[in-house]
């Protein structure tokens, strides 16, 4: 049975290898000219730069346990999640996270009051968290920025919510859905009262929870992801820069056409593309579909790559990073020192600093040249790393409507494009399309997009033809 995957990336390729596993023969159409979407690892002057993603959160198993099956096991590096390692800009300078604090909330108030980042009343605030009343509908959405004033007070959203996790989520915390975003402490909530409460429940039992463990790396960067994958396919499953324009069904399944003027038929389709693509592709075969889809924005991006001599570099490189808040006034959202994270990523005497652009809080980023994105950033970091050093090597990489950016009420929406998908027969989504952020959760959807996919087609399926006696 031939499958299109719609996209390349790593949902696309992910969905491919596990229907090729199940003896489908799946085609992979990317409208670029090659794999990874934003899992793309570049060899620039003797430097590895990560061009997206460049860690896996192994507290979701799904993208380490791919890397195993495929023969990446070898490759794997993991490093313990470290809160020291993590900073956030504070009055200009980067400030470790305190003990006790995780990415996601914080476990205790006492380490926050030895450290002096939040005001006694800010502590006092945090302290008072399990006696918050507590929202225990399952069904219950609200927006980050709500869900953290209401149970840990303003100050702690504007001192550690905010900078880390709508920078990592390239969001507006006003309006990220925290059902979609972060659903495990919607959960502990729910559950225990209190998700300091939960926190501390787990830490005692040993059981993981949201923000615990650590990450985990590939050695020669998490490109290797989408190429082992891509190699792993029989030669000619995938098709490069062959965009998909409509795709239509017939009584054998689907026609898919492609900008080339190519048309192919298949009995099933996994779209693993960008909402607003998805849209695009289906406004003829389900118009209220397509509407749905176009409800789903995207946040967009850029990472600088900059690459300074060590020795030219006057302010002191502490941790791996550093968050930037909304009320810093910077362009930037975040930087990481990859040469300090993975020093075999540079070559000897560099360091190699990855700032994030754009987001939900400079959605006009990219309207900007590489030049001024390099200038910016530049600028931006001067009072950090002292007496501002020429850079030997500059990379800009951009991300057109990459990250999706579920807003509150965005879970209801997914619910009807499964639901009204599900009515076109053969078809499935991956990724962004099915509610997943983040590599782990990409490949997670991707796999469960290939078994239901799998599924139907094997339900489709004609009786065998009966054999004759004599046979």
């Amino acid at each position: 049975m031939r499958v299109a995957v719609v996209g390349g990336g790593v949902a696309g390729l992910t969905a491919a290898w596990h229907l090729h596993e199940a003896g489908l023969s799946p085609v992979v159409l990317e409208a670029s000219g090659a794999v990874g979407g934003l899992v793309q690892t570049l060899e620039l002057a003797g430097r590895r730069l990560e061009l997206g993603a460049d860690t896996l959160v192994t507290q979701k198993p799904a993208a380490v346990h791919l890397c195993r099956r495929i023969g990446l096991g070898g490759d794997l590096v993991f490093h313990e999640a470290a809160a020291h390692a993590t900073r956030v800009l504070l009055r200009g300078r980067p400030v470790p996270i305190p003990a006790g604090t995780n990415l996601l909330a914080p476990t205790g108030w006492a380490p926050l009051l030895r450290s002096g980042v939040l005001s006694w009343s800010g502590v006092l605030r945090l302290a008072l968290e399990p006696r918050v009343a507590a929202v225990t509908d399952p069904a219950h959405d609200e927006s980050l920025a709500s869900f953290f004033r209401r149970r840990f007070g303003p100050e702690m959203l504007e001192v550690f919510a905010e900078p880390v996790l709508a920078s990592l989520f390239l969001a507006d915390a006003e309006r990220l859905s925290m059902r979609l975003a972060l659903p495990r402490l919607l959960e502990a909530e729910r559950l225990h009262g209190s998700v300091r409460r939960a926190l501390g429940e787990a830490a005692r039992t040993g059981r993981p929870h949201a923000g615990s463990g650590g990450f985990a790396s590939l050695r020669e960067g998490l490109g290797m992801l989408p190429h082992r994958l891509a190699a792993s396919l029989p030669r000619g499953t995938i098709r490069l820069n062959a965009a998909v324009e409509r795709v239509r069904r017939t009584e054998q399944g689907f026609t898919i056409a492609l900008a080339s003027g190519v048309e192919l038929v298949t009995e099933g389709v996994v779209l693993a593309c960008p909402a607003h693509r998805a849209a695009a592709l289906l406004s003829d075969l389900d118009a209220p579909l397509a509407a749905e889809l176009r409800g789903l924005e995207a946040s967009s991006c850029a990472t600088v790559h900059l690459v300074f001599r060590r020795d030219e570099v006057e302010g002191a490189i502490e941790g791996h990073g550093f968050f930037v808040p909304r009320g810093a006034g910077l362009p930037l959202l975040a930087c990481s020192y990859v040469s300090e994270k993975y020093p075999e990523r540079g070559r000897p005497g560099d360091l190699i600093v990855r700032a994030f652009v754009g987001g939900a809080r400079d959605p006009r980023a990219l309207e900007r040249s590489d030049k001024e994105l390099v200038a910016q950033t530049q600028q931006a970091l001067d009072p950090i790393l002292g007496r501002r050093p020429m850079p030997v090597l500059a990379h800009v990489q951009r991300h057109d409507r990459a990250m999706p950016h579920f807003q509150v009420g965005d879970a209801g929406r997914l619910e009807r494009i499964a639901a009204r998908t599900r009515t076109l027969g053969s078809m499935t989504l991956a990724g962004g399309l099915r509610g997943a952020i983040g590599v782990p959760d990409v490949v997670a959807s991707a796999q469960a997009a290939a078994e239901e996919l799998g599924a139907a087609l094997r339900q489709q399926a004609p009786a065998p033809f009966p054999q004759a006696a004599a046979e």
